[in-house]
């Protein structure tokens, strides 16, 4: 594609020749022949220092802010490079977005849970739908990890074409506060936009609250198509704010008894899952914990947006509704949620994220709370006693295991946690237990829990490796705690016969 139709429409000044360009690129480093390279400049380097490097490596057009030497190359000079190329490379990629049926997720909290709601919903509407967020992208059997919450404009618009070519007709996505103050979704116009909550985040980032709070709001305020509609948590006071002035797109929501559009009423809270009804819908939810309601209600308000029925919506997330490691129910029946003991996968891997799921499922009830934890090795040694005095204080009974130990010594990383257990008031060998081997740890844990009592494993969630040494090993605590159910079942099964 050449570079005048690159850059049709945008605001730059282009000095050299028409040149075609078979890629694009921010790095350097991945440059090959007849690439443009984009120079952008960030917090920590400035890519217009890379360009002759990039030159010299194949790129033969080169996006800059400033007026610099490109060696040659052709220049495509713009007031912002980075904003430039998110553009650029959605005319690259075909417009893939075009196509698509887009929704975007912001605020502080709620975001990846929501976007996986929305993209359920969708599904069983018959509009196959991709996810980009936290966990990565994903679509059908394709999960790719990014690193970051809302990928640079590069990788959105390839994930968005390859969607696209794959299948899909929609895409639920999370767009990040630092991704709308970039411009990484630049060019990308959505058919619905959600709006969870924000609660202080990123300020090292933003400066102020208030330009936190504009961030949000840009996608709503630039990034919405003509007749798009926009659910929000009103709840929250910077939703109202927001929901004010939209005007007739929104579809406000509230788990508070608050006057919306759906308001959730008769709430009703449990180990197995979460119920309360929206008007005449009911709404019956493996999901738990009060949090949930509302992202649950942003769900039911995007499927309404998009002329999804009712009923279809409520089936979808009784049946679809659940994100991988969020508190995600492990179960040897999934067609069941009557087996004793409760287990819960949860990627919770720092002191607040800890305590918070301890909480949760603390607050649905139950009899004891039997928490499997770990901490990384060869990251943040500070976080190790805090965790291990936080689940001292809010669980039952704790088991210390290995979580991703890499280089350092796991007895040395345990025993960090256990300084912490004991600062908590835990006792050794009565209110916590160390097995550093995670499978018979999770093993142990389900086999001593009985019928009303809750299992949390943290630290992995949706992650199906464990890295020992520099060697990454396949390990999935969902199915690990699954077989554990099965013998558990079986093994009540046999007692209740009086079989030997």
């Amino acid at each position: 594609m050449n570079v005048t139709r690159v850059f049709e429409g945008q605001d730059v000044t282009i000095d050299g020749r028409d040149v075609d360009v078979s890629a694009l690129t921010y790095d350097s480093r991945r440059m090959k022949s007849n690439t443009l390279f984009a120079a952008i400049a960030g917090t920590t380097s400035d890519g217009h220092a890379f360009i002759k490097e990039a030159v010299e490596q194949g790129a033969i057009a080169v996006l800059v802010e400033r007026d610099v030497d490109t060696h040659g190359a052709t220049k495509i000079l713009a007031k912002d490079s980075r904003r430039a190329l998110a553009k650029a490379a959605h005319v690259f990629y075909g417009a893939p977005t075009d196509r698509l049926t887009m929704v975007g997720v912001t605020g502080t909290n709620g975001k990846t849970t929501t976007a996986f709601l929305i993209a359920a919903v969708l599904d069983a509407a018959k509009k196959p739908c991709g996810v980009v967020g936290t966990l990565g992208v994903r679509f059908g059997d394709t999960s790719i990890d990014t690193g970051m919450t809302t990928p640079e404009s590069l990788e959105l618009q390839s994930a968005f074409a390859t969607m696209r070519d794959q299948g899909a007709k929609a895409v639920s996505m999370e767009v990040s506060s630092h991704a709308l103050a970039q411009g990484r979704v630049e060019g990308v116009a959505y058919d619905v936009a959600v709006f969870t909550n924000l609660t202080h985040d990123h300020l090292d980032f933003h400066g102020t609250f208030e330009n936190y709070f504009a961030a949000k709001a840009e996608l709503f305020r630039s990034h919405l198509k003509p007749n798009a509609k926009a659910v929000i948590n009103i709840d929250d006071v910077y939703g109202a704010q927001l929901a004010s002035e939209l005007g007739d797109k929104v579809i406000t929501t509230s788990a508070q008894g608050n006057d919306a559009t759906l308001t959730a009423k008769a709430v009703q809270l449990a180990l197995d899952g979460t119920q309360f009804t929206v008007g005449d819908l009911h709404i019956d939810s493996p999901l738990v914990g009060r949090f949930n309601v509302d992202n649950l209600l942003a769900a039911i308000g995007v499927g309404l947006a998009l002329g999804i029925a009712k009923t279809a919506i409520a089936e979808a997330l009784r049946i679809r509704g659940v994100v991988p490691g969020r508190l995600e129910r492990v179960q040897a029946n999934v067609a069941s949620r009557a087996e004793a003991p409760v287990v819960f996968v949860d990627y919770a891997h720092t002191p607040d994220a800890l305590l918070k799921a301890l909480q949760t499922v603390r607050g649905l009830g139950g009899e004891r709370l039997i928490c499997v934890f770990g901490c990384g090795g060869d990251r943040d040694s500070k976080k190790r006693e805090p965790m291990g005095e936080i689940v001292a204080k809010h669980a039952d009974v704790g088991v210390v295991t290995n979580d991703n130990p890499r280089t350092e010594d796991p007895k040395e990383i345990a025993a960090a946690i256990e300084r912490g257990l004991v600062a908590g008031g835990a006792v050794k060998n009565q209110t916590y237990f160390v097995e550093l081997d995670r499978e018979r740890a999770i093993n142990w844990a389900i086999a001593k829990a009985t019928t009303g009592d809750a299992v949390l494993i943290a630290g992995k969630g949706h992650e199906d490796y464990q890295i020992v040494g520099s060697e990454k090993k396949t390990f999935d605590d969902r199915e690990v705690a699954r077989l554990a159910l099965r013998r558990a079942a079986s093994t009540a099964a046999l007692t209740a016969r009086g079989d030997p």
